[in-house]
């Protein structure tokens, strides 16, 4: 995955719900649908212009893992589902458990899949390879650098869900004032997300510097989710502001050289599956660390009787969750480009 690839994987919700609030305000909630269309149409026109630019890379002779491939989708849709309806309607209720549950069921049984097909081939036997093969994982390297993206994903797409709550619910603004609000953050992060590209080149004859880029932005991103916590239904919007700029410079300092440290030592035939178990964990992190977190955010706000306490509540456990991210990388003194493989 390039840098600019990574940018975009995580600039991109930064600012997504900043330019959803401009559409809302200006076409109406549809319009929030409708731009998926053409994004579609040119995602699938890049997509023909890239085989044409790579002849006779494919392999003509592989096979599709229908069954894994039905088994993941279908779990991942489910849980993802599940775990949306679980603030509004209870996670034991009927209208969330039997969804996240089914869901994590069939994902379990996706792994238990995944590890027969490959005991399979290891007996060279003709079975097509599992649709994402998970054995990137067996390095512990790979799967702590995994971890704290996962971590790093929860703290962005959870308050991506409570600024808008604290802008609109506490101080009562619009959605064009909260998207204007939003905006910065992720502007700053996608040039955050540069600089940490230029220091895994660094990083490469330097491995102390992967560290303490990921471990000083995790500490940064603790930091600035903790100034949160400071805000009043009074706080002046250029206050929130910066405060989610700053926010943003600590995620980019801190996803990119993740996504680098996972994807370094892959080989060519596994980049496909490392980008996409890459994707699944930290989109799926991330929609579940929403649902958790906004239904502590509902509990507390009634236990309180107050929507500002359960607000700094959940910047506080953001906050824990992200300074031990950072410690976990600063503990974890071997974290480079080089040695991720």
């Amino acid at each position: 995955m390039p840098a600019s690839a990574g940018i975009v994987l995580f600039a991109a919700p930064a600012l997504g719900p900043a330019l959803g609030g401009l559409l809302i305000s200006g076409f109406g909630w549809r319009s929030v649908f409708l731009i998926n269309l053409p994004i579609g149409l040119l995602a699938l026109a890049a997509v023909r212009t890239a085989r044409r630019a790579v002849p006779g890379h494919a392999d003509p002779g592989a096979r599709l893992d229908g069954p894994g491939l039905v088994l993941l989708a279908a779990g991942l849709g489910l849980a993802t589902y599940g775990a949306s309806q679980g603030p509004a309607h209870g996670w034991l209720s009927a209208g969330s458990a039997p969804a996240w549950a089914g869901g994590l069921l069939l994902v379990g049984g996706y792994l238990a899949r995944e590890r027969y097909v490959l005991r399979e081939r290891a007996a060279r036997t003709r079975r097509p390879p599992p649709a994402v093969s998970l054995s990137l994982l067996r390095s512990p390297q790979r799967a702590l650098t995994l971890a704290l993206a996962c971590v790093a994903s929860v703290v962005l797409f959870a308050v991506l869900f409570l600024a808008p709550v604290f802008l609109q619910q506490i101080q009562h603004h619009g959605t064009t004032v909260t998207g204007l609000v939003l905006l910065p953050q992720g502007v700053v992060m996608g040039l955050a997300s540069w600089l940490g590209s230029e220091l895994i080149e660094r990083g490469k004859a330097r491995p102390a510097v992967i560290t303490a880029s990921v471990s000083g932005g995790l500490a940064l991103l603790a930091a600035g989710t903790l100034g949160l916590v400071l805000l009043t239904a009074t706080t002046p919007l250029w206050v929130t502001t910066t405060l989610l700029c700053g926010r943003g410079v600590a995620l980019g300092l801190t996803i990119q050289p993740l996504v680098m440290a996972f994807l370094a030592g892959t080989r060519e035939t596994e980049m496909p599956d490392a980008n996409t178990l890459f994707n699944m964990a930290e989109r799926l992190s991330g929609s579940f660390g929403i649902a958790l977190l906004a239904t502590l955010y509902a509990s507390r706000a009634v236990a309180t009787g107050s929507a500002l306490a359960a607000f700094r509540e959940c910047a506080l456990v953001l906050t824990v969750a992200a300074a031990v991210g950072a410690i976990a990388a600063a503990c974890n003194h071997g974290m480079s480009v080089n040695d991720a493989g």
